[in-house]
């Protein structure tokens, strides 16, 4: 019998031999299931990635106050984890564990109070490393508050620990408060 080259299922031969005996149905019953096997395998790999991939979303549970230029805010609420075992989100240290390699779209996004314009910007660490620049200033939009945003898509080759830095450019040892939410949605699995 032959197998196919990419999922080596195997497939009856037309010649030779030339005559039928029982072994044609054996033959047909092995290329059924072998196709049965290569598509169940297909959809396992289509459902983890493609219908629930692996995502996080975590939050502060309480605001902090700082008179700080740089904070590394700390996540302790999960709102979200569909991974087994809810192994991405990390409320002892604070961050999201991306656990396998691949692609993901990240986010954040803080809500900060001050009285001064802070122009406060956000990027993304892995393993306590920038990954990324800081992104757009936030505004006030209605005082005292601002929202702070950041979003990327990112490559992980292993599994990595993720979090968010905050920096305002004020001058002086301003008081302020932030309260930040941080999400990781898995787009490819590597």
């Amino acid at each position: 019998m032959g197998q196919t080259p990419n999922y080596a299922i195997p497939y009856p031969e037309c010649d030779p031999p030339l005559r039928k005996d029982a072994s044609d149905v054996i033959q047909f019953r092995d290329l059924a299931e072998g196709i049965d096997t290569a598509l169940a395998g297909l959809y396992d790999d289509a459902a983890n990635v493609l219908f629930t991939p692996d995502t996080c979303r975590m939050s502060m549970s309480a605001a902090v106050a700082t008179t700080g230029q740089n904070v590394t805010p700390f996540l302790n609420s999960n709102s979200f984890d569909n991974t087994p075992g809810e192994v991405m989100a990390d409320t002892a240290n604070g961050l999201i564990n991306l656990v396998e390699p691949g692609r993901y779209w990240i986010g954040a996004y803080a809500l900060i109070s001050s009285a001064t314009e802070l122009s406060a910007r956000m990027r993304f660490l892995y393993d306590g490393v920038p990954v990324t620049n800081f992104q757009s200033p936030a505004a006030i939009y209605s005082s005292p508050n601002a929202y702070c945003y950041a979003n990327a898509v990112l490559a992980v080759d292993a599994p990595t620990q993720l979090q968010v830095a905050i920096r305002h450019s004020a001058s002086g040892a301003l008081s302020w408060t932030y309260q930040a939410r941080m999400w990781a949605v898995q787009m490819l699995r590597y």
